[in-house]
């Protein structure tokens, strides 16, 4: 009578146990979520910008000297967000420059021109291969505007390695 009870029991949480992996919907794999790194834009002043917060002046460059580092990824997107303080729309020149050890760098290795649309906030993205430049940085911003480039955010979204490398986040 107890081995009959006992098989019953059994039975029944095996027939729970086939049910609940039968009716549990499947789940995809979670996608692999891209590092996060915001650019500490700097060029000497305290903010690194010489106009203000996230500010380039009317018809002016500035220079910057932050490097982003990727010797263990393969890719990365950049975004650029920026609005003027009045009408203009001369587009502006975001100059990267890139080094394979960090000390020697070739300039102007990545221009991006990005035409403001006044007081509206722009936006540019674009994903870039490393090929083997494990350093960028952002070199200069070029503003022809009679308008002050304003409420700068440049970002980088780092790539994890999608072919068996270990690419860190």
């Amino acid at each position: 009578m107890k081995t009959k009870f006992i098989t019953s029991i059994m039975a029944a949480l095996a027939l729970v146990a086939s049910l609940a992996f039968t009716i549990t919907p499947a789940r995809a794999a979670a996608p692999d979520q891209y590092g996060f790194d915001a650019v500490a834009i700097t060029n000497g002043s305290a903010l690194g910008f010489t106009g203000g917060t996230n500010h380039i002046p009317a018809s002016s460059t500035n220079t910057f000297n932050s490097v982003i580092t990727l010797t263990k990824h393969a890719d990365f997107t950049l975004q650029i967000t920026y609005k003027l303080n009045a009408a203009g729309t001369t587009a502006n020149v975001f100059k990267f420059d890139h080094s394979p050890d960090g000390t020697n760098w070739t300039a102007n290795a990545l221009n991006a021109s990005v035409t403001p649309a006044g007081t509206s906030t722009v936006h540019l993205g674009t994903n870039m291969t490393v090929n083997g430049t494990g350093y960028w940085r952002l070199g200069t911003v070029e503003n022809a505007n009679s308008a002050a480039l304003t409420n700068l955010q440049i970002l980088v979204w780092k790539k994890p390695m999608r072919y068996g490398g270990q690419g860190n986040r």
